[in-house]
């Protein structure tokens, strides 16, 4: 096999700054540090010339990054696409105290997905995971779970 694990994970963003109210103010995760990234190379990786990008990573528990993209250029219009669409993506961050989360999204007035937390009975490593699927400004699609405190199975509904 040769993939290791996941690097890290990327949402691209229309304003940093809004962004970073959500993922740092409300979800609470440390900022790393923002850069911007003009380069030849920055460039090639995204395959479109002149790329200008803001960036920032967020510290995940467990030691992964969230890493926020801003791109100046080239300017790109938001995406439309459904949650239900092939090739669309979601992130799924573990919780604590999804309640009082969901509770503090409301009154942010964030975009709640579902009808409800919903506590999966499953037999499996899902068995007693509390589920919400929630969107941040841009409408990216986040998961929140929070697993019973003797489970910590990956995965995803």
């Amino acid at each position: 096999m040769t993939v290791t694990g996941i690097d890290h994970a990327g949402l691209t963003v229309a304003d940093l700054e809004r962004s970073l109210g959500f993922y740092e103010g409300l979800l609470g995760l440390p900022l790393a540090g923002i850069a911007r990234e003009e380069s030849p190379d920055i460039s090639a990786i995204v395959g479109h010339a002149g790329t200008r990008v803001l960036i920032a990573d967020l510290m995940l528990p467990g030691g992964g990054v969230l890493e926020l993209l801003q791109y100046e250029e080239p300017a790109g219009a938001p995406a439309q696409a459904s949650h239900t669409q092939a090739g669309t993506a979601h992130i799924a961050l573990g919780v604590r105290d999804l309640a009082a989360l969901q509770r503090r999204l409301v009154a942010a007035g964030v975009d709640i997905v579902s009808d409800r937390p919903v506590t999966l009975r499953t037999g499996d490593s899902w068995n007693g995971a509390t589920v919400l699927y929630v969107r941040d400004p841009d409408r990216n699609l986040i998961e929140l779970i929070e697993r019973p405190a003797s489970s910590s199975g990956p995965g995803s509904p």
